[in-house]
């Protein structure tokens, strides 16, 4: 009897012990299964649809200073980033073979009037001596043939001179706007051939403060641009400072690269304290459209999905998708479900339009102060873990001109 009676007391412990580990666990499942739910009130706020882009910072106009006579540069007169005037003098070429040519064709056009006087005296004579008929006609036509030869030459020589002054002048290179000097590309003692390509000798951007960008603009996305919308970009060297600028014209000449098919865009920008220079690559957004006071939730709201049964969330389309609220007083009568110890339900929206942020979303039975849920917090880790991923791409809003 002893003995059985310790063997009860033993099982009777292992019972008891058995069932405190058992208790422990459940207790531990129930705690491990619990879960937070991140929400967010549905607000009204405005959502600013943009595409994105990259381009390259320009003068608004760059002119090139080529030269239209040959020689050897013998004088610069300015340097990188100097800032010049229209019509100032900005190099030199070597004038001793032009001033040469000038007095050359001085020389020749002398020789050419002294001639064409002597003939025109001639002709003068045979005239008169013609009337006399003291000379044959054959003679004088032969007088006035030699008369008019004489002129040719006089006026050619006239030409000569003009165009020898006139490249006497081009040794002198002016600034053709004011601007600053943005590109030399020559020294003192090069020589410098004019031939069909007139060879650049400077680079001169207009006035620094008005800049333009060049940006590079999907085809899938052209069709939203036009003139006068706004753009925001920014460059590396400044990366938290926004720059602001407007499209001013939207080039229709396609550009193929490795069968991707782009448009630049061109933008004005005001460059007040000189903080941009040409060459560098700007990251903007252009401002398509803006919807105000509307409601908007954060894209995770859409992204979420609390139930692994896609039977019990309402079917979607193209726009459409889904949100999951909680229940209140003003649910009405949509069906409930208990996930995880709360109450909330499943409504079909459709996105409006998204900054890859807020979303803009419309529906029947959406109304402001409704909590939707943006994801969860585990009890244990205490850290918000999204059941989908929460980076989204920006939707196009809908445009029924298209």
């Amino acid at each position: 009897m002893k003995r059985g009676w310790k063997i009860g007391l033993i099982v009777g412990a292992l019972i008891l012990i058995g069932g405190g580990i058992g208790i422990y666990f459940y207790w531990k499942s129930v705690q491990l299964a619990k879960v937070n739910y991140t929400t967010v009130a549905l607000s009204r706020g405005n959502i600013i649809y943009g595409i994105t882009a990259t381009g390259n910072l320009n003068d608004s106009l760059v002119i090139n200073v080529g030269t239209q006579v040959s020689g050897i540069i013998s004088q610069i007169f300015v340097d990188f980033n100097d800032s010049v005037k229209a019509n100032q003098v900005i190099a030199k070429i070597d004038t001793i073979p032009l001033a040469t040519e000038v007095t050359n064709a001085e020389a020749a056009l002398y020789k050419a009037k002294t001639t064409f006087a002597q003939q025109k005296g001639e002709i003068g004579r045979y005239k008169e001596l013609l009337t006399r008929q003291a000379v044959g006609q054959s003679d004088y036509d032969l007088a006035l043939a030699t008369y008019h030869g004489a002129l040719s030459s006089y006026q050619s020589a006239e030409a000569d001179l003009k165009r020898a002054k006139t490249n006497l002048g081009y040794a002198t290179i002016r600034a053709p706007i004011s601007g600053i000097i943005i590109s030399r590309n020559v020294t003192v003692g090069q020589t410098v051939a004019s031939s069909f390509n007139t060879p650049t000798l400077f680079a001169i951007g207009n006035d620094p403060h008005n800049m333009q960008v060049t940006a590079s603009i999907d085809e899938a996305d052209i069709g939203w641009l036009k003139a006068g919308q706004q753009v925001e970009f920014t460059v590396e060297t400044y990366p938290d400072r926004v720059y602001k600028g407007i499209v001013f014209q939207v080039r229709q000449q396609s550009i193929l690269t490795q069968n991707v098919v782009t448009y630049s865009v061109m933008i004005n920008v005001r460059n007040e304290d000189l903080s941009l220079i040409p060459g560098m690559t700007a990251t903007l957004t252009v401002k398509v459209e803006e919807h105000k006071n509307v409601l908007v939730v954060p894209m995770t709201a859409l992204l979420f999905n609390a139930i692994a049964n896609d039977s019990l969330v309402p079917s979607s389309d193209h726009n459409k998708q889904t949100i999951w609220v909680m229940c209140d007083s003003t649910t009405g009568n949509k069906k409930c479900f208990d996930i995880k110890g709360k109450a909330m339900y499943c409504d079909t929206v459709r996105r409006i339009m998204d900054d890859g942020v807020m979303a803009e979303i419309e529906g029947p039975d959406l109304h402001e102060g409704m909590m939707v849920v943006t994801g969860i917090v585990k009890a244990q880790a205490k850290k918000t873990k999204s059941l989908m991923p929460t980076a989204s791409p920006q939707q196009r809003p809908r445009n029924n001109s298209h």
